[in-house]
Order: structure tokens, then sequence, then C-alpha cells
């Protein structure tokens, strides 16, 4: 071998290490602020949340015929409680707390006057790579509006909304028919209709959409949706969507859709 081409490949060999450790250190840093984000929530939720038994009856209006027997309890009250007090007078900017059981989904929701604040900061107003789910700006209190929407990023270890990909899968949604959302005054069941991806421009994404038009919209939801459900929507129930970031093509959303039902 020539010493020029001893040369190239020396070259060629350094880029490659230098390619490789600056992966890892990549790597290694993302999994080291995903640790840090789940440790800070784990905290959060170990002060500010304490786990209770629920009542529940026969299945009602979350029962189908898809879902498993454990599923199909109509939870009276959420099983756990949120120490609101405490909560918000860290961060007034809390306004809910949404949890689904058996999932990662067990997290502070607030609102800001934008939606930005939150997409990379955590209660504190502290950089995280995680952020915290929050209401979109434009919504008032939760049921005032036709379309209550909240917002999660979509992380790669399921937390935030990560996990909310896996509506994609009937067997997701049988397990999972139903996510609890609380507030310092009513506690809420979501109870979920359609999933599905969409894009950011749609209607789903309005607070306060013609009305028409909207359960023209829902319909069509139900019909596309990635799993089937046995809820009916009717015309003037409450809507929340629940958004968080896909990868079918650029700028891709899913959103899983559940009417609201004070519990």
């Amino acid at each position: 071998m020539s010493k020029a081409k001893k040369t190239l490949l020396i070259i060629i060999m350094l880029l490659l290490a230098i390619i490789l450790i600056f992966s890892a250190i990549s790597l290694i840093s993302k999994i080291i602020e995903y640790n840090e984000a789940n440790s800070l929530y784990e905290d959060i939720q170990g002060k500010y949340v304490a786990t209770i038994s629920p009542e529940t009856t026969e299945p009602n209006t979350v029962s189908s015929d898809n879902t498993s027997d454990e599923s199909k309890s109509n939870h009276l009250s959420p099983p756990i409680a949120v120490d609101f007090s405490k909560l918000i007078a860290e961060n007034s900017d809390v306004v809910g707390w949404i949890y689904s059981e058996n999932t990662p989904i067990n997290y502070p929701v607030v609102q800001a006057d934008n939606n930005r604040k939150y997409l990379h900061s955590d209660l504190s107003g502290n950089y995280l790579i995680n952020g915290t789910i929050f209401v979109d700006c434009r919504n008032r209190e939760i049921g005032k509006d036709l379309n209550y929407i909240i917002y999660g990023h979509s992380m790669n270890n399921q937390s935030m909304f990560g996990s909310l990909l896996n509506y994609k899968e009937q067997s997701y949604y049988n397990s999972h028919p139903f996510i609890y959302y609380l507030t310092e005054d009513t506690n809420y069941r979501i109870d979920l209709i359609a999933g599905h991806v969409v894009s950011t421009d749609e209607i789903i994404y309005q607070t306060s959409p013609d009305k028409e038009a909207f359960e023209s919209y829902i319909d069509k939801a139900c019909m596309r949706s990635t799993f089937k459900s046995n809820i009916e929507y009717e015309s003037g129930d409450n809507i929340v969507t629940l958004s968080t970031c896909s990868y079918e093509y650029d700028d891709a959303r899913y959103v899983v859709i559940g009417k609201l039902v004070a519990i």
C-alpha cells in the first residue's frame, strides 16, 4: 500500500472514530437527560400524589366487547389523589393532573399565556428535555370549550405522551379505554373514542370550532381511528384532544380524542 493510501486510510479511520465518539457522547447525554426528567417527575409524584382504592361498578359508558375484564370496570373515582393546594402554590400555572393506569402518564398539567413556555421547561422554569404537559393557551377552564387540547412530547422512552402512540394498536386501547383528568375542583374521566394521525392545520386543533363542522370531523375521525371504540359521541359533548408528535410525515401529529365525563 502506498504512503498516500495509508495516510488516507488513517484519516478515514480517525474521522470514523470521531463520529463514533460524538455519537456515543450524544447518546449518553440523551440518556442522562431522560433519567433526570424521569427522576424529577417521580419526585413530583411522590410529593403531591397519593394512591387510593377507587370505587367501581359494572361496565357502563366505557364498556366494550373488545376490552379486557380489568379495563371494563367503570371507575367512579380515580385511584390517585393530588394535593393541588401545595402544587398550585409551587406553580400557579398548574390546572390539572393527567393519569392513565399502568402507563407512564402520571403528570401535572399546566397552562401558560403561550404554547412555548413549557415545551422544554419544568414546573420551576428550568430547562428539561421532556418539558411539561400543557393545555393550549387559547382554552378556557376545562368544560367551557367544545375542544380542550392537551400537548405532550412523544419521548423515545414512552414518557410524557410517548405512550399515546400505542393507541395505534387495538390491543392497547382495549387495556386503556379511558384516561383520568383531575383538577382542583372536579375529577374527570376521558372516555376515548378515536385516535389518528393528523396535520396541525386540521379542525381538531381549534378550541372553539364551528359545532357542525367539528361534529362532522369527529364522525370521520371515528371511522379512520386506529382503534375501535364503542363510546358514542353525541352532539354537544365536550371533547378532550391529547396531542403528540408522530413520524409518518413532516409535522405529523397523533391525536387521541375522548369525551369528557365528570366523575
